[in-house]
């Protein structure tokens, strides 16, 4: 079996996640032919989406003579293997944000202080709304007041089902039966080492039995 990257919609290639600042990756991968075991695919996937995101890396520094010396290359050790984990949808979101109430539970507002304590730090939610800098958009009100919250609260709503009706094809809870998901180790390749000094690492896999595509989704950073 063969994996390839997808050639993305219009959609897609306008959805410009890192000018807002996240740092989550993505790329989707199809299959040439009916995926018959979805682990050993998915696997498969992890390797295939990883040296996509290397050679996109390596693109962006351009010419390798003109490049800085010490540019930051990815690499992917020989061992160990990736170890996945299949996972529910709602344990993939994380708890940091509740589909079926549409609460965000990322953040505890306090503005007495004028502080955001951040919480719960595992999940989609949170790699993708909550990078180590935060993300970049129009807030309304003061720092850290009710409207201040309500404002990014509707932002990182609106961002969240977006990417995952763009990317995963989850319009409505109901979508989800057709995916299989897998979290994944994050010591297979020095990719996740910034994340592992703070902020986290992040390796999920996300299979679409309606469209025999793998989507894989990685995130790591630092300060």
């Amino acid at each position: 079996m063969r994996l390839t990257e997808i050639s993305y919609s219009a959609k897609q290639q306008q959805f410009h996640l890192r000018g807002l600042g996240v740092v989550l990756d993505t790329v989707i991968l199809a299959a040439d032919q009916p995926v018959a075991d979805v682990y050993a695919a998915s696997l498969a996937a992890t390797q295939a989406g990883m040296a996509i995101l290397a050679d996109q890396l390596e693109r962006f520094y351009g010419d390798p003579a003109t490049a800085p010396p010490n540019r930051f290359t990815i690499r992917i050790f020989p061992e160990p293997e990736p170890r996945g984990t299949r996972v529910c949808f709602a344990d993939f979101i994380g708890p940091g944000y509740d589909l079926a109430t549409r609460e965000l539970r990322l953040f505890n507002y306090s503005p007495g202080s004028h502080s955001i304590v951040h919480m719960n730090p595992e999940g989609l939610a949170y790699a993708l709304l909550n990078p180590p800098y935060g993300l970049r958009f129009a807030r309304a009100g003061r720092f850290a007041n009710a409207e201040y919250a309500a404002s990014e609260t509707q932002f990182y709503d609106q961002l969240l089902r977006d990417y995952l009706a763009l990317f995963l094809g989850v319009r409505q809870p109901a979508d989800a039966g057709a995916l299989t998901i897998f979290t994944w180790s994050d010591d297979w390749s020095n990719y996740f080492e910034d994340g592992q000094e703070w902020w986290g690492a992040f390796c999920w896999t996300v299979y679409d039995a309606r469209t025999d595509t793998i989507a894989f989704l990685a995130a790591s950073s630092t300060d």
